[in-house]
């Protein structure tokens, strides 16, 4: 609560699109490193953090 009423809802809210769309990108973009043996594990986490 302390970190909302620092930071405010509208700035916390806009860095969550931004991270979202970032790592959004980060797997859409290089889709094919992703899908290639041995790299399933970096595709969970980074889905993970979406």
């Amino acid at each position: 609560v302390f970190l909302i009423d620092v930071v405010g809802r509208f700035a916390i809210q806009l860095g969550g699109f931004f991270f979202m769309t970032a790592f959004m990108l980060g797997l859409a973009v290089p889709y094919h490193h992703w899908t290639t043996a041995g790299n399933h594990v970096g595709f969970v986490v980074m889905f993970s953090l979406t």
